[in-house]
């Protein structure tokens, strides 16, 4: 590219060099020839800050939600896949492969010839299975069948309807209502607090001991029968006979058997025969005295009857401590039996 520059005088020269120079408060860019201030060639001003067009904004917008749009279903189908393997185990349960069960120690042959184990909400085990160890149970146990264990220790045992072929209990048992079919056998003390109804037989085969009062409602019946105290509130009925026990009384002779007479008794205090045999020179006055060996608590009644030979003038005098017999006539030598019955 050439440029003539003529001069004043008209001649011909070289062109001369060009400078560019850059505005700086413009920030245009000028071209300046040979020194010249002249512009020959602007170009145009360049802006400080870009300002997009409405098109490209929408388009930047549409891209930005294309990705957030983008990282919400990645974020949803992660999220997905963790529930549905979470409700597949929940719903299928766990299978545990023949290396895994080898590693935790289960025997492979005890689940039969299947290489896996699956466990799940509604696993059934056709077969007997054998834990070696401890199992912890968080919630509650139900069972469909029977439950058998050789020994259980129950804290807390809550049953609506229970069979016990054989139960032993060590330490204190509460039941509200215990009704056996069979029988009941009890080692040790048996201590009932409360009212006792047996509506069958009662067989005891040793003692029986009872503390307090008892109520029969029915009849009473028993082979031998002993009690310290007998008290009948209105009848007292004895189908057999009376028979009374206990130690003997004492018996003191007394000075109307004449020289040589002798007299004794035997019995208890309840009833019993003084045997008497009179001497020479018998007589008025003490035939003998009976002491009891337990005193009355009130006065009781004496009857005395003569056996065999009559003994006129016979009579008694007694008192809580016993009881005197004495006659108003003399006897005769001879032996003679007096019988004697005590009540209060």
């Amino acid at each position: 590219m050439e440029q003539n520059n003529p001069n004043t005088s008209g001649e011909s020269q070289s062109p001369k060099p060009m400078a560019l120079k850059v505005d700086e408060n413009q920030a245009v860019a000028t071209t300046v020839y040979g020194g010249d201030s002249s512009v020959k060639e602007t170009t145009k001003r360049r802006r400080m800050t870009y300002r997009p067009s409405h098109k490209a904004t929408f388009v930047g917008l549409a891209v930005i939600s294309v990705f957030l749009l983008a990282n919400v279903a990645g974020l949803w189908f992660l999220l997905r896949s963790q529930a549905d393997t979470q409700e597949q185990l929940v719903n299928n349960g766990v299978t545990l492969s023949t290396d895994t069960l080898s590693q935790l120690g289960v025997n492979r042959d005890s689940v039969g010839e299947a290489s896996e184990l699956t466990i799940g909400p509604d696993t059934t085990f056709r077969s007997g299975v054998t834990i070696g160890n401890d199992v912890s149970i968080g919630g509650s146990l139900q069972l469909n069948s029977d439950f058998v264990t050789g020994s259980a220790k129950i804290t807390n045992l809550q049953a609506g309807e229970t069979q016990l072929e054989s139960l032993n209990v060590n330490g204190d048992g509460t039941i509200t209502t215990l009704n056996l079919r069979n029988d009941l056998n009890v080692v040790g003390t048996t201590r009932l607090q409360g009212q006792a109804i047996f509506s069958q037989l009662v067989t005891v085969n040793n003692n029986v001991n009872i503390a307090g009062n008892l109520s029969v409602g029915g009849i009473f019946a028993a082979k031998s029968f002993e009690a310290s105290t007998l008290t009948a509130g209105q009848q007292l009925t004895v189908g057999g006979h009376i028979v009374t026990s206990g130690s003997g009384p004492t018996f003191a002779q007394g000075s109307a058997l004449g020289s040589g007479g002798t007299a004794s008794a035997n019995g208890t205090d309840a009833a019993g025969t003084i045997s008497v045999n009179v001497g020479t020179g018998a007589g008025t006055g003490l035939i003998g005295t009976v002491t009891f060996n337990r005193a009355y608590a009130a006065m009781p009644s004496v009857v005395v009857s003569p056996i065999g030979t009559p003994m006129p003038g016979l009579y008694v005098n007694r008192t809580t401590t016993g009881f005197s017999v004495s006659t108003t006539s003399a006897l005769p030598v001879g032996s003679y039996a007096i019988d004697f019955i005590v009540m209060q």
